[in-house]
């Protein structure tokens, strides 16, 4: 999953502009010293021609690629700005500015470039695609946003790709590790990257509508009895696939006895629970929220449950806490939208319900995609809110760089 030569394939590939004589001129000793790998050479002239014609994008997009390959990633971020400011649509300026990011360990700002990136649309000449996926991938196990990451990882192994490091990155997001794969290799022990890998290939396998033989995998492994959190939770939620509902239950239980801090698994619970033992469930989403305060997820599904129960001034609170946590949820808003209408608040349920929309296209796009719509980098749901707040409500906590995330 290494990037490719960028400058080489864009020279090589890509049918060049028409550019001004001096240009085309200074264009054939560029791609002269890249086929002769004297890089430096070509950094030499681009940064030359630059100085003297700062408006010219193809040179800084040329000089951001080649100091890329080179490993600058610090010069070709800069280069790639100057580019971006001019083109802010270059979806290939904002992939390889986030790339440039990833390898500099700026994590968040390089999730948010390389969605742009996507979003805006790569050239397909560059054969970049996959390797902004996978990269968005790792950016989103990092910061726990573990579905969506499950969710490009789907589509990247629909298209054939199953390397070890795929499979390996596979089990990672099934057990909720925040690492990279690189890390995760050289802190563990051989036995338990092969558990990992192996959990990564019954994921592959459910993304191939293989549930029942993703199944018999964790079967086997678990005969071993690993130590290992989050691989009964992981296996739960592959037998409620299969609509094992019992056993998943057990699995969830025993996942619990085991780590009796995980809110995850309590919140799976709640969703297990909610119909058949709400008053049980109930309890597991107070707890999930008393263990992580900060918990979008965990305040979202304690307010679902005390609207189903009828506090719904409640309700309202841990919704609205929910949404401060994490203003690009459209399930949120959806129950928000619920909670409003039952206490009377026709205005707030019409303005969550125009958000919510929005929130939710751009989240269906993406689940069939694996990207967003540009427009959605134009809307900024956290700044949508009511003009006054009740005491109850906490200021926003800041935005996501997507409804994907």
């Amino acid at each position: 999953m290494l990037s490719p030569l960028l400058a080489l394939l864009l020279l090589s590939q890509t049918p060049p502009p028409v550019e001004p004589p001096q240009f085309e001129q200074l264009m054939q000793r560029v791609d002269v010293a890249v086929s002769e790998h004297r890089n430096p050479d070509a950094i030499g002239m681009l940064d030359k021609a630059l100085k003297s014609s700062p408006q010219w994008r193809r040179g800084w997009w040329l000089l951001g690629s080649l100091l890329y390959d080179s490993d600058n990633y610090a010069a070709a971020r800069s280069a790639l700005e100057r580019l971006i400011q001019m083109d802010p649509k270059s979806g290939a300026g904002w992939a390889v500015l986030g790339l440039c990011e990833f390898e500099m360990r700026d994590y968040g700002l390089a999730l948010q470039h390389l969605q742009r990136g996507d979003a805006f649309g790569l050239p397909p000449e560059l054969d970049l695609l996959d390797v902004v996926r996978y990269h968005e991938v790792l950016l989103l196990m990092l910061a726990e946003r573990f579905d969506p990451a499950q969710v490009l990882l789907d589509q990247l192994t629909q298209k054939g790709l199953d390397t070890e490091e795929i499979m390996l990155t596979q089990g990672m997001v099934a057990l909720r590790i925040p690492a990279l794969p690189i890390s995760l290799s050289r802190t563990s022990g051989e036995d338990r990257v092969e558990i990992i890998r192996r959990v990564g290939h019954a994921q592959h396998l459910i993304s191939q509508q293989k549930p029942r033989e993703a199944a018999a995998i964790y079967r086997e492994i678990l005969k071993d009895d690993p130590k290992i959190a989050n691989l009964h939770l992981s296996f739960s939620l592959v037998l409620l696939h299969i609509r094992e509902r019992e056993a998943a239950e057990a699995e969830m239980r025993t996942e619990l006895r085991l780590d009796p801090q995980s809110v995850e698994t309590r919140l799976q619970l709640c969703g297990l629970l909610e119909d058949d033992s709400p008053r049980d469930a109930l309890g597991f989403a107070e707890q999930a929220v008393s263990l992580d305060p900060k918990s979008f997820k965990a305040h979202f599904v304690l307010g679902k449950l005390l609207f189903k129960t009828e506090r719904l001034a409640e309700s309202a609170k841990e919704l609205e806490t929910s949404r401060d946590l994490d203003p690009t949820s459209s399930a949120v808003r959806f129950a928000l939208v619920r909670t409003y209408k039952s206490l009377g608040k026709e205005a707030d349920a019409a303005r969550e319900a125009a958000i919510f929309r929005r929130l939710r296209t751009a989240e269906d796009q993406f689940r069939t995609t694996g990207r967003v719509s540009p427009s959605y980098f134009e809307f900024d749901p956290a700044v949508e809110k009511p003009a006054s707040k009740s005491p109850s409500e906490s200021g926003p906590k800041g935005r996501k760089a997507s409804a994907a995330q």
